[in-house]
C-alpha cells in the first residue's frame, strides 16, 4: 500500500526526528513516543533546522482520564 506523497514526506520528517533522539540517547527507540507533532516554518533555512520540545507524559494525570 503506498500512502499519499504529503503523508509519506511528513513521516519521512518524524522518523528522522525520532532517529536522532534515538541517537542522542534521549529515547530507548521510537515506541517511547506516544504523541508527536510536526509542523513545517513558514521560511526555508539553508541547511535545514529541527526545534524539539520534550515532555514526560505525568503517568497519574493519563489513568485518571
Amino acid at each position: 500500500m503506498r500512502c499519499p506523497s504529503l503523508l509519506c514526506h511528513y513521516n519521512n520528517r518524524n522518523k528522522l526526528i525520532l532517529d536522532a533522539l534515538e541517537e542522542a540517547q534521549f529515547i530507548k527507540n521510537d515506541s517511547q513516543v506516544d504523541e508527536i507533532h510536526t509542523y513545517r516554518g513558514k521560511e526555508i533555512v539553508p541547511g535545514g533546522r529541527v526545534d524539539i520540545v520534550l515532555c514526560e507524559i505525568d503517568d497519574r494525570r493519563q489513568l485518571a482520564k
